[in-house]
């Protein structure tokens, strides 16, 4: 029954991390350093690096999508204001 537990804990954790990590690294209070701490509780010792990994770079690509999408339109509104 543990065993049951334990992997829907898992898959429930692995699909909704993200979610909840993002949040967590823009409050000014955590930053990265209650994920690092997080994830190496969480996790096993092979397993954490990877995931905090994913993290870094899901939520840079999250950054990387927002500049594409909103840079075009502060460069406009820039120009048309000088």
């Amino acid at each position: 029954m543990t065993d049951k537990m334990q992997g829907k804990f898992d898959k429930y954790w692995g699909e909704c991390s993200l979610l909840i990590s993002i949040p967590i690294i823009l409050d000014l209070r955590n930053k990265m350093i209650l994920i690092d701490f997080s994830f190496r509780v969480i996790y096993s010792e092979e397993e954490a690096p990877k995931q905090i990994y994913i993290m870094h770079d899901s939520l840079y690509e999250l950054y990387k999508e927002y500049m594409d999408k909103y840079a075009v339109t502060n460069v406009g509104t820039s120009m048309e204001n000088d």
